[in-house]
């Protein structure tokens, strides 16, 4: 697996999230990521957190025939907690 550096963190998108309450959340125009590795700095998320974000910012990298995304810890909106 891969680790990056500093403040950055590794996503990959899910397609929507259930909550404990049976609510989903996420839609054709909001995506949730899931946490598949973070950078030594990072101090608000941690590995498998569910996460809303800035999609704009993301750096799009094709690993293993997976698509990962890459950005910064501080392009991270929300952490989804049950």
């Amino acid at each position: 697996m891969f680790r990056p550096l500093n403040k950055n963190v590794l996503v990959t998108a899910l397609s929507e999230t259930k909550t404990n309450s049976a609510i989903y959340m996420g839609s054709s125009n909001t995506k949730t990521y899931e946490v598949v590795s973070i950078g030594k700095e990072v101090v608000e998320v941690k590995v498998k957190d569910h996460v809303y974000l800035n999609e704009t910012k993301l750096i799009r990298l094709d690993i293993d025939n997976k698509i990962y995304y890459l950005l910064e810890e501080q392009d991270i909106y929300m952490v989804v907690e049950d």
